[in-house]
């Protein structure tokens, strides 16, 4: 059985957010409650949350194929989003609305719910223990599927954002793009565009034949294949290799170029079209005081400003 717990705006700030009416245990505490009572019951279960109403829509949208049923505390939008109801008819999956205080007893907007339209079942006014009694309801009145089409996982709020793009330098048309593996990994590998022969203590230059353009909010970690440092000691002679968004438009057109020793003991040969190393995108901040201004021209290996 997989029930995905859906929570609306301002869920985050339990604990904080009038503690009054909804209590001082915080979100963290909500979630534990959930997952370790599905547990006990053999149920998967997803908790998620969002403050956006798309970030809801969208998550209500992604249960179908992956989820047996829906939990669903909608927040403020359980009051004014037709939305939120017209997406649970859509993936018409079973239903259940919870709230933490008892919503009829309190302000006369609060009484009407869009959402409660689509569900079977309302529990309100019973804090944490209105989402257990949900998932008993669920494990009581609703067949697991057969097969599922996607992890539960993939639910939660925020399909990963698409802010990066792999591409072939001009010259070097037959390379292989960096992909991941699974849906669920975060490392593109990076595949050999020859063969790769190192003896004990070797290193190498790799010229992938491949740049990257991505969001300037963004950097490229790259990093050793995971198997291959296990059994290789394989190691990037940087340790992490770092590309930079600006580094696109560097004069050697951004080309990635991977530096790498075999630290072992042992001959180690990457065949070609072996992945053999692997780039993570990471978001990154600024310090209060940054006002670097500078543009890059150098190409590998090279921050600096001719």
């Amino acid at each position: 059985m997989r029930i995905a717990v859906l929570n609306g705006p301002n869920l985050n700030m339990l604990g904080i957010r009038e503690p009054d009416i909804y209590g001082r245990a915080d979100y963290a505490s909500l979630v534990e409650t959930i997952e370790a009572y599905a547990r006990e019951n053999g149920a998967e279960v997803l908790v998620s949350q969002t403050n956006s109403e798309g970030g809801l829509v969208g998550m209500i949208q992604r249960c179908l194929g992956r989820a047996d049923g829906i939990v669903i505390n909608p927040a403020a939008y359980t009051h004014t989003s037709v939305a939120v109801l017209d997406a649970l008819k859509a993936v018409a999956l079973p239903a259940v609305e919870v709230h933490l205080s008892d919503v009829s007893a309190r302000e006369d907007f609060r009484h009407l719910s869009y959402a409660g339209q689509a569900c079977a079942k309302t529990f309100a006014g019973l804090g944490f223990a209105g989402y257990l009694r949900a998932v008993d309801w669920m494990l009581e009145n609703v067949s697991p599927r057969e097969a599922y089409t996607g992890a539960l996982s993939e639910v939660a709020e925020g399909e990963r954002p698409r802010i990066a793009r792999f591409e072939r330098l001009p010259d070097r048309p037959d390379v292989l793009l960096p992909r991941r593996a699974t849906a669920g990994s975060a490392g593109y590998d990076f595949f050999a565009p020859a063969t790769i022969a190192l003896a004990p203590g070797e290193g190498t230059t790799v010229d992938t034949g491949v740049r990257c353009w991505m969001d300037p909010r963004y950097v490229l970690l790259l990093l050793p294949r995971s198997s291959l440092g296990f059994k290789y000691r394989l190691a990037l002679d940087n340790t992490v290799g770092v590309i930079d968004a600006d580094y696109y438009f560097a004069d050697n057109l951004g080309h990635i170029r991977i530096r790498m020793t075999n630290g072992g003991d042992k001959p180690l040969t990457i065949e070609k079209g072996q992945a053999f190393a692997q780039g993570v995108f990471v978001p990154y901040g600024l310090t209060v005081d940054d006002e670097a201004d500078g543009r890059r021209t150098g190409g590998f290996g090279s921050t600096d400003k001719r």
